[in-house]
């Protein structure tokens, strides 16, 4: 390539990474917000089966974690 065509690259680079960042300037992208995905509570209460063991009952002798502090 002759210098001439490098100039010619180089500059047209330029102009157009100019015009890219002029336009993320002053036009930026909009992004759109996911819509709010909950857990039904409820549902997952009825599912449930009814002998499971209560979670303080079980967990709470192999953690130490959730014990109460003892006042006095």
């Amino acid at each position: 390539m002759t210098r001439n065509k490098l100039t010619l690259l180089a500059a047209s680079f330029a102009v157009a990474t100019g015009f890219f960042w002029a336009t993320i300037l002053t036009v930026p992208p909009v992004t759109q917000a996911a819509p709010i995905q909950s857990l039904d509570i409820d549902a997952m209460h009825h599912a449930a089966p009814g002998d499971l063991p209560v979670f303080e009952d079980f967990y709470q002798m192999h953690t130490g974690v959730l014990d109460v502090l003892m006042t006095d």
